[in-house]
């Protein structure tokens, strides 16, 4: 029996985020097989998510990049280049956890890690 708690609406952005940019990479990409995966699991003393896609990933001369404000790789009717920030920062700032990208075999994963609380807590 484990809980997490944390900030359900935030942790929400943040999915829908990365979910919003799976879905703009592989259209972008044209992959005809588009597919996102989301894992859970337990890691440590961490609760985890990760958001996979494959749409090929990220170049690795940017891939450093994608958490600063302002960057994107879009144009400015489609990126500000906030989302992955700010998403680093809920993650980071109000959640205790952290959030980090590395690219697949196939594509790019996100990987979410929070701070669980067992029965004991």
């Amino acid at each position: 029996n484990e809980s997490l708690f944390s900030h359900p609406n935030e942790l929400k952005q943040v999915v829908l985020n990365l979910l919003k940019n799976s879905q703009e990479a592989l259209a972008q990409e044209k992959i005809k097989e588009p597919k996102i995966t989301i894992l859970t699991y337990k890691d440590e003393d961490k609760m985890c998510f990760q958001i996979r896609d494959n749409a090929g990933g990220i170049p690795v001369n940017i891939i450093s990049k994608v958490f600063e404000p302002y960057f994107t790789t879009k144009d400015e009717l489609h990126g500000s280049g906030l989302g992955l920030y700010m998403s680093k920062k809920i993650i980071n700032e109000h959640c205790g956890g952290t959030l980090e990208v590395e690219n697949t075999p196939d594509g790019a994963s996100f990987i979410c890690k929070l701070p669980r609380m067992n029965s004991d807590s």
